[in-house]
């Protein structure tokens, strides 16, 4: 799963908004009966609190660990300020993590501001046979296409030099047809054949900016979306495979 919770604020996109507590509480309680009935190894999260004042200080990936009774978690803070503000991509699996690296797409705090701190990160899923999975997740710029083209050069820099299989989800705040997205894909460099699937705005979807993409030597199957009210992005699903 891939999911921009949006700090399970609901369906509108104040990052700054604060709901009861208890909204907050009965959504992530909703999107852990999903992975529970979807049955999700793994859930990769955009814009999820750790530690913050809008969302009474729940730490996000945490509490559906616990609902689910999953054990690896990685917490990667972009903003951090104790008790105020944190936020950054969560991962939750049922299966052993090890954390490879992420990177801020800006180098110093001026330009990562510019990028509104959004990064990528790379990480395995290790399974019981010894095999692994290799999955970046990515967050792009939500306001310039100008900035997305930088970040996805930056980004498509980093996934060239692997020499193995691997799967690229996240929120890419890109269509298509834009520059940003096709600098990922040319030369059938990652792909999805289901794209078209809408995942923005949640209410009534007509945009898609959310994806999980394979390289070659992977395949997805059973790919779709689940409405909901917790955020304003659709989670997208899928099923990875080995070709």
């Amino acid at each position: 799963m891939s999911f921009n919770i949006a700090n399970a604020r609901g369906n509108n996109d104040n990052f700054f908004d604060t709901q009861p507590k208890e909204k907050i509480e009965w959504g992530l309680n909703w999107l852990s009966a999903v992975i529970h009935y979807h049955n999700i190894d793994v859930i990769c999260l955009n814009e999820a609190d750790s530690n913050s004042i809008r969302t009474h200080g729940i730490d996000t990936a945490k509490y559906i660990a616990t609902k689910v009774c999953y054990n690896h978690i990685i917490n990667e803070k972009l903003f951090s300020l104790p008790a105020i503000l944190e936020v950054g991509n969560v991962v939750i699996s049922r299966y052993p993590l090890k954390f490879n690296m992420y990177r801020q797409y800006g180098d110093k705090i001026v330009d990562q501001a510019r990028n509104a701190f959004k990064s990528f990160l790379d990480f395995d899923v290790m399974f019981a046979n010894k095999t692994s999975l290799n999955i970046v997740q990515t967050h792009l710029d939500n306001q310039s296409e100008a900035i997305r083209r930088e970040q996805t050069k930056k980004l498509r820099s980093h996934l060239e030099t692997k020499n193995h299989p691997f799967v690229l989800l996240g929120d890419f705040n890109t269509t298509p047809g834009n520059e940003s997205f096709k600098h990922l894909v040319n030369n059938n460099f990652v792909s999805n054949p289901y794209l078209g699937s809408p995942t923005y705005p949640s209410g009534m979807p007509t945009t898609q900016i959310d994806y999980i993409l394979t390289s070659q030597g992977l395949s997805i199957a059973n790919y779709h979306t689940i409405r909901n009210r917790i955020s304003d992005h659709l989670p997208v699903i899928g099923d990875i495979t080995i070709d």
